[in-house]
């Protein structure tokens, strides 16, 4: 039998790149901004206008005005037990009314539309 050569092997070292990660607790905060920033001094639109905190600020008022009618004061005298002063019509029919309007002004104040304050381009 002959013998056969093996031909020289060659070897090609690869480097391999690790893919960047923007994401996960293991990368930098710097590694997962995707945006820059800048120091630029432009308004910011918030959610809620002074219109919604208005209305919002008037249902909380709202509610304690109801909380406030459903307490009551003391009792003529302390053998006394007035059901009268205790069931009244204010307490038991009146505050729950006014702290549900209060409630759902709330409601009403948070999902309130912004309203348009852009001339329109109709003409």
């Amino acid at each position: 039998m002959s013998k056969q050569t093996n031909p020289a092997k060659k070897i090609i070292k690869t480097e391999t790149k690790k893919p960047e990660v923007f994401s996960g607790p293991s990368t930098p905060i710097a590694a997962r901004r995707k945006t820059t920033t800048s120091l630029t001094n432009t308004p910011v639109e918030f959610t809620f206008n002074k219109d919604n905190i208005r209305w919002l600020l008037i249902s909380v008022g709202l509610v304690i005005l109801g909380y406030a009618l459903m307490m009551g004061g003391r009792m003529p005298s302390n053998e006394v037990w007035d059901e009268k002063l205790i069931y009244s019509f204010r307490r038991t029919v009146i505050s729950p009314i006014v702290i549900l309007g209060g409630l759902v002004l709330a409601i009403y104040a948070i999902f309130r539309n912004k309203p348009d304050t852009k001339p329109s381009a109709e003409s």
